[in-house]
């Protein structure tokens, strides 16, 4: 049974790794800290491209790559291993779950990775897929140094996150890939 996943007949599957201690707290999925900036995102993505891209997170499916709950105090670690991801339980799981959609967004590696794998079970036809980071606050800190002018994001400025989530919306829109089963 998959845990935490919300508006599941939705076209548009936002995909994150897998829930973790705000999840759980809030009995939602992509919570806390990393649900604020999954808003924030989908607003920048609506002022891009507003028809492919509602602000609003009631019109996206949104799910994890791994359904089991994930956080230090609880399992010792904040991510699904790659052996629990492939299980084929899981793999299963998400075929299942994700047989209806139209767009992907992959967040993190784990749902990168779990998508890859999965990719030749999908029936329909021309499925875009888009790939970000994580949007943790630890994920979009580590790899994303410039803003989209390239200046370099000097620590503990008040508007890096909106700078650092400028250039992810900028990197999404030219990740997409088209997957074409035929």
């Amino acid at each position: 049974m998959s845990c935490y996943k919300e508006n599941e007949h939705n076209k548009i599957l936002l995909l994150f790794s897998c829930p973790g201690q705000e999840e759980e707290k809030a009995t939602k999925p992509c919570a806390g800290k990393t649900g604020n900036n999954l808003l924030q995102l989908l607003e920048k993505l609506n002022k891009l491209r507003a028809v492919e891209f509602p602000k609003e997170r009631e019109k996206y499916y949104i799910n994890n790559a791994f359904d089991g709950i994930k956080f230090k105090s609880k399992t010792n670690s904040t991510e699904a291993n790659k052996n629990e991801l492939l299980n084929p339980e899981n793999i299963n799981r998400l075929i299942q779950e994700v047989s209806h959609v139209e767009k992907i967004i992959c967040f993190g590696e784990n749902a990168r990775i779990a998508i890859s794998n999965i990719r030749n079970s999908f029936t329909k036809k021309n499925i875009s897929v888009y790939y970000s980071p994580h949007l943790s606050f630890r994920c979009i800190n580590c790899l994303i140094k410039t803003d989209i002018d390239n200046n370099l994001l000097i620590k503990g400025q008040p508007d890096n996150t909106d700078k650092r989530l400028n250039v992810i919306a900028r990197q999404l829109l030219e990740s997409k890939e088209i997957i074409n089963p035929d």
